[in-house]
């Protein structure tokens, strides 16, 4: 039962359970043995996707063998991509993130939050940027959790920054690319919560966040 926008007095939760990353032509990317964390009858897995390509067309996810939902999406003007993608998982605390394209796929990356007792897999609201640095405004319910993530061309390997949001990960997948994901808990409403991701060197060049109640 939902009670102003409770799920059965269970307050809405984010949890960071996993990343993962591949840089190579396959396609599709398979990241196997992903955590899902503790399975709960409400929960969602969100993933956090950042993906290399000339293709316009957004990718296929699945997770755990259930295809993902497309949130919200950015694209840094040429090949840099990233998107937030939901799927319902109530069972099974590890699996599997496919990431397919039909089209050239190369740097891919993955990071996962579960998602429990949020009124609907629908966002509150949403945000996408694609100019360094990343700058997300996010309106963010009272009771609501948030997740953002980004990835780009980020020069040398220093610091990854988020303001607004809490880091999750952040990860290098090599000398000039990395990725990171980053979540919120709310106490009192949010309109907008500005959130922004920076990193030593050029930065990040694709940036999305969602917001839950």
């Amino acid at each position: 039962m939902i009670l102003g926008g409770v799920w059965g007095g269970a307050l809405p939760s984010i949890v960071y359970t996993a990343q993962a990353s591949e840089n190579s032509l396959a396609n599709p990317k398979t990241f196997a043995g992903m955590s899902f964390g503790a399975e709960n009858p409400t929960r969602f897995m969100l993933a956090g996707i950042g993906w290399y390509s000339t293709t316009a067309t957004p990718p296929t996810v699945t997770i755990g063998g259930v295809t993902a939902t497309l949130l919200v999406s950015a694209l840094d003007g040429t090949q840099i991509r990233s998107g937030l993608f939901i799927a319902s998982l109530p069972t099974g605390t590890s699996g599997s993130v496919v990431v397919s394209l039909g089209g050239t796929l190369t740097l891919t990356s993955a990071v996962l939050w579960s998602l429990t007792n949020v009124t609907s897999s629908t966002p509150y609201a949403t945000s996408a940027d694609n100019i360094d640095p990343i700058t997300l405004n996010l309106n963010v319910d009272g009771l609501g959790v948030a997740a953002g993530f980004v990835i780009g061309n980020a020069g040398t390997l220093g610091a990854i920054g988020w303001t607004g949001l809490v880091l999750d990960v952040g990860v290098a997948i090599n000398a000039s690319n990395r990725f990171s994901g980053a979540s919120y808990t709310a106490t009192t409403a949010q309109t907008p919560l500005v959130c922004s991701a920076t990193a030593t060197g050029l930065g990040f060049r694709s940036g999305v966040a969602a917001s839950f109640r």
